[in-house]
């Protein structure tokens, strides 16, 4: 019998150490800053059966805008803490290519206002702006990106990155830092920040 009690109070004890950790791990994970404002935010998926063109994604767009108490509207490739990563590796002219590639999303203008991102230096996307691609003839074709405080950590050693310029690795294409936004999370809230890269989609 003292066996046994002795054995349950070591069950006991072990259950309430567990849900110390797991409490004071769920307390951590609430209060890491996100990078953008989740209060009042909807965040709405769309699947379209065929391809859609710019036009017809702004017409939508166009029209949640008008619909009533929405402040502010963005396309997004998705969004954060969706389960979703894309990863492309860019190299610094002059430097050593990375083997650990930045995160990417591909936005409309106007993201980082609905996201309520802070733009830390430099400006958001104009109608104008293009992803750095490829023609049709296989020739690059050079694009801007907004880079987030990670990247330019991690490539320019914190300093200013703007009207710097990048290699897109698969592409060839040169890409233009047009801004930097401050780091928000991308994966999951467990992971640290990791270098990002937005582009225009």
């Amino acid at each position: 019998a003292a066996a046994l009690v002795a054995a349950q109070a070591a069950v006991c004890i072990f259950l309430l150490f567990g849900a110390a950790l797991f409490v004071g791990t769920l307390q951590r994970l609430q209060s890491r800053p996100l990078g953008f404002t989740p209060d009042n935010l909807l965040h709405l998926s769309v699947e379209s059966a065929g391809s859609r063109s710019r036009e017809e994604w702004a017409q939508l767009l166009a029209a949640i805008r008008q619909l009533p108490r929405v402040e502010s509207a963005a396309v997004a490739g998705w969004a954060p803490l969706t389960g979703n990563r894309w990863r492309v590796s860019v190299t610094v002219p002059g430097q050593p290519s990375r083997e650990d590639a930045p995160n990417w999303v591909a936005v409309w203008p106007g993201y980082f206002e609905t996201m309520r991102m802070r733009l830390m230096e430099g400006r958001d996307f104009r109608a104008e702006d293009r992803a750095p691609a490829k023609d049709d003839t296989g020739r690059p074709v050079p694009g801007v990106a907004i880079v987030n405080e990670a990247f330019a950590r991690v490539y320019f050693g914190g300093r200013n990155p703007i009207g710097r310029r990048v290699t897109v690795d698969h592409l060839k294409a040169s890409m233009e830092i047009v801004g930097m936004a401050a780091d928000a999370v991308y994966f999951s809230v467990r992971e640290a920040a990791h270098p990002g890269v937005f582009v225009p989609q």
